[in-house]
């Protein structure tokens, strides 16, 4: 198991359906679908990384921006704009449709990771 796994710092626990559930911290969540973005060889894979990315920045608790800084404890600042910087008008058009939001308001979103 991966030292960030292990380390309850980097875990939420939950308590629902009856079960203590250990989830990743937002922050660690992001690090790794960012990370993930510019090895994807499947698009459906990246769509899916995509709007993964968009729903943690939307419906977590804590501000985007004070996330973004989070983040770089786990991939630095350059990887963070190169992998965004990957994804191309027409995958943002995509993942507009499952999430239900405009393609304009995910770009937004995402790139608040790289202000």
């Amino acid at each position: 198991m991966h030292s960030t796994t292990k380390n309850k710092e980097h875990r939420t626990e939950l308590k629902e359906f009856n079960k203590k559930l250990l989830l990743p911290i937002p922050e660690l969540l992001l690090a790794t679908k960012l990370n993930a973005l510019s090895f994807r060889d499947k698009e459906h894979k990246k769509i899916k990384d995509i709007c993964d990315m968009f729903a943690l920045l939307w419906y977590t608790r804590e501000n985007p921006k004070k996330l973004s800084g989070k983040i770089t404890q786990f991939i630095n600042k350059n990887k963070i704009k190169q992998s965004i910087n990957t994804i191309k008008d027409e995958e943002y058009q995509k993942a507009s449709i499952p999430l239900n939001h405009s393609p304009e308001e995910i770009k937004r979103v995402i790139e608040l990771l790289i202000e």
